[in-house]
């Protein structure tokens, strides 16, 4: 894709302004702050991983519509786009 004199222009126009911002950047003084990750005092809430017993198989399989060898058993989910 070509661009016109007046989209070459009015892009250069915009890309010379962000530039300017970006340099303008560099100027303010950050040696004094101090890095944060976040400023509303949250702390991590994730609680250990502990092993824990599910139900038994035959309990999980009760309302099963179809089973096979102790598995649920369902329709095939993926197709063969060669075919």
């Amino acid at each position: 894709m070509k661009l016109s004199q007046k989209e070459k222009q009015k892009y250069g126009a915009q890309i010379a302004g962000i530039l300017a911002y970006v340099e303008s950047l560099q100027s303010v003084k950050t040696d004094r702050g101090r890095i944060i990750g976040q400023i509303a005092g949250l702390k991590n809430v994730w609680r250990d991983d502990t092993l824990q017993w599910s139900l038994p198989d035959k309990d999980i399989l009760a309302n099963a519509k179809n089973i096979h060898s102790g598995n649920f058993q369902v329709k095939a989910m993926l197709e063969n786009k060669d075919n």
